[in-house]
């Protein structure tokens, strides 16, 4: 990670840990949050519509926190069905 998007994230009053469901965490924003709080410790849950690429976005993401708590769970939300099976 570059240093500014380091010294922004480090800026931020964020508790020291917790847990955070991210939707569509398997790219972009969303599996650069994952990566950031992955990094300061926290429990990360990638809720995606495709199983294939979230595994490959956790396998990505793990290489750099192997020791992280990262779960992910099968989420479309345009789906009332999926979103019921996920709360569940």
């Amino acid at each position: 990670m570059n240093k500014r998007k380091r010294e922004y994230v480090d800026s931020l009053s964020l508790p020291k840990t917790g847990t955070v469901i991210i939707t569509g965490g398997n790219s972009g924003i969303g599996k650069e949050a994952a990566r950031l709080l992955l990094e300061k410790g926290w429990k990360v849950i990638l809720a995606c519509r495709n199983l294939e690429k979230a595994k490959k976005a956790k396998r990505e993401l793990l290489l750099n926190t192997p020791s992280s708590e990262l779960r992910i769970m099968e989420l479309d939300l345009s789906s009332l069905d999926s979103i019921d099976a996920f709360l569940r």
